[in-house]
């Protein structure tokens, strides 16, 4: 009964917030630590990863990102949340 208990509490602390949606979510890991770790970890990827000859793959990849950066602003457009567009 105690570890239950125990367990509880750390549940209710740490849970948190989602800004953007405002859904509750359980934080194992700080926002700042993850932001740090895809960080390093992008740069890695970098520095490992070569990029395709194959012109029609990136051509793909491009226009992938591109549809999902208008699908996305289109979205907090929508929502009232502009303010995520600045990157902030």
């Amino acid at each position: 009964m105690k570890k239950l208990i125990i367990l509880s509490f750390f549940y209710l602390i740490s849970c948190s917030t989602v800004p953007m949606t405002g859904r509750k979510q359980l934080v194992a890991i700080p926002s700042s630590q993850i932001i740090a770790l895809s960080g390093e970890s992008y740069a890695q990827v970098l520095q490992e990863a070569q990029i395709s000859s194959n012109a029609q793959y990136r051509t793909s990849v491009q226009k992938v990102g591109e549809k999902l950066t208008r699908a996305v602003e289109a979205y907090l457009v929508k929502n009232d949340l502009e303010e995520y567009l600045d990157g902030a």
